[in-house]
This record gives C-alpha cells, sequence and structure tokens, in this order.
C-alpha cells in the first residue's frame, strides 16, 4: 500500500528528520534541566497544548503492517485537532503523514468545525462528511483508510534551538482512546495510562548535520517509536 500513490513535492512539507528518545515521567525535570542548559540554546517556541490525533486504517491495518515490517516508503492518515474542546475553535487538520527512506514529510488540509462534528454523531456519517470535504490530494488516501482505530491526546511542550535549524518536542500525558466495534467516537474511555515521555527531534534534511551533533551531546538513546502502533495495542 506504500506505493500507491505518488505525491508531487510541492503538495507537501520538505522532507525532514524525525529522531525519537522515550523517557518516563519521573525523570520529566532532570530531562528539562538538561534541555535548558543544552549548548543548542533551546528556547520556548510555542505555549503548551494538548493534541488530539484520531487515527485510520485499512479493514486489514495495512498501515499497522507495514511500519511493523519498516516498509520505508509509507503513509498514515489521522485527523488532528488542537485543546480540550471536541469542537475546536480552530477547527480540524486532516493529514496524510508519509515517511519516503530516511525523511518524512506531511500532505495537510484545514477543515472547519462546520464540516466536521464528532460529538455524538455515528462514524459512518463522519466517515463521509471527510470523505466529501477533504481535496483532491487527501481523498485518495481517504477513500481506502477509513476506518477509526485510536484516539490519542497528549500535552506538548515545543522548543526551537537558537540558530532556528533543529526543533524538540516533549510529548507527556498520553492517553489512548480505542475505537475498535464503536458506532460513535469514543472520547471517554481510556485505556490503561502510561507514563512515557516522547523526545523528539525534528529538523530539514539540509540540517542533518547540526541535528546529529545535537543528539550526539543528549544523555538518551534514539529509537523507533510510534504513537499509534502503541495504540493499537489495545485494539
Amino acid at each position: 500500500m506504500g506505493n500507491s500513490f505518488t505525491m508531487k513535492e510541492n503538495t507537501v512539507d520538505e522532507l525532514r528528520h524525525e529522531i525519537k528518545m522515550i523517557s518516563t515521567e519521573p525523570d520529566y525535570f532532570h530531562l528539562k534541566s538538561i534541555i535548558n542548559s543544552h549548548r543548542a540554546h533551546f528556547k520556548k517556541e510555542y505555549p503548551n497544548r494538548q493534541i488530539n490525533s484520531l487515527y485510520f486504517d485499512t479493514e486489514s491495518q495495512s498501515c499497522r503492517w507495514e511500519h511493523l515490517a519498516g516498509i520505508p516508503n509509507r503513509w498514515k492518515l489521522r485527523l488532528r485537532w488542537y485543546g480540550q474542546n471536541i469542537k475546536p475553535k480552530d477547527g480540524f487538520i486532516i493529514e496524510c503523514k508519509f515517511k519516503k527512506n530516511i525523511g518524512g514529510g506531511k500532505i495537510r488540509q484545514h477543515l472547519n468545525d462546520e464540516e466536521i462534528i464528532l460529538q455524538d454523531r455515528p462514524w459512518r456519517k463522519i466517515i463521509n462528511n471527510l470523505y466529501h470535504s477533504s481535496n483532491k490530494q487527501i481523498k485518495p488516501f481517504m477513500a481506502i483508510v477509513n476506518k477509526p482505530i485510536c484516539l490519542i491526546s497528549y500535552t506538548r511542550e515545543y522548543f526551537v534551538s537558537s540558530c532556528n535549524k533543529v526543533r524538540l518536542t516533549i510529548d507527556r500525558d498520553i492517553k489512548f482512546f480505542s475505537q475498535s466495534n464503536r458506532i460513535k467516537p469514543n472520547i471517554s474511555f481510556t485505556e490503561p495510562a502510561t507514563d512515557k515521555i516522547i523526545i523528539e527531534w525534528k529538523a530539514k534534511i539540509s540540517n542533518s548535520e547540526i541535528l546529529k551533533t545535537y543528539i550526539a551531546e543528549f544523555p538518551l538513546r534514539t529509537t523507533a517509536f510510534s504513537k499509534y502502533i502503541s495504540g493499537t495495542n489495545y485494539e
């Protein structure tokens, strides 16, 4: 499935590296101390905010299996919004997030909250509205990846290096809401909590050398991690 569509370069973000590290809540303040004293001179980029990502897959969960198999060119589809309100004032974003070998990028489309309503609506109607609201870049993906799998919410902190070439984020308070066998969205019943903290480094491919230098001076190992794959463990 990963090679089913050709993505035009001018419809997506510039490819970038995304490198992850994992820690746990007891180490949070120690991590903040390391970030504050890092030679990159990280500064706060945005206020903290809650991110909500609703992931879709095929009936056979092709996106999940391609990730687990390590397919180098793959993608996944999600609906994202910010804040605690199920009707966000800034609307929704539907994203196709893809990986091309060592790099990754996104195709994004903003949807207003009048186009998409999640509260107390059956999935059948929500999926239909999403499909008909999608633009010509997103619609082919939505046509085959339209089974709701998992809603994941978390709090994100944003940092950027003083040279503005490397971003670092911290994700905490991660919650999983399984959508398996649900007629309507499950936004109330969470799966068992995790104390994981996800640190993610992001930089354009053209800035990979400075990214490597900064990561080498951080006292955690890099690792492969996917919130979506973790969420499917509750299916």
